[in-house]
């Protein structure tokens, strides 16, 4: 058995708790406890699935094969960012 929480597995490759959570947007579901723990090691009715958006990336969980992790995908279209990033320093 493999105790974590959405909280310990988030933080694999953050710095810190406080600053990922002050980016952090939305998430669904809206009272999601990242602190509340789960056997990571084999899904179970225990989890509570999620995804939640930051201004960089959107983060949601994932089952394969009983092994509870996390996904990641940049939020906006690596062109997009791109055109946007192009249009602003335009308008500078």
């Amino acid at each position: 058995m493999s105790d974590t929480s959405w909280k310990e597995l988030l933080l694999e490759d953050k710095e810190d708790w406080e600053t990922f959570k002050d980016s952090i947007e939305y998430v669904d579901p809206p009272d999601l406890d990242f602190d509340r723990k789960f056997d990571g090691s084999w899904g179970t009715a225990n989890r509570i699935p999620f995804i939640l958006w930051t201004k960089t990336g959107v983060y949601y969980s994932a089952e394969y094969d009983g092994q509870d992790y996390i996904e990641a995908a940049p939020r906006n279209p690596p062109q997009k960012e791109k055109d946007d990033k192009e249009m602003d320093s335009k308008s500078d």
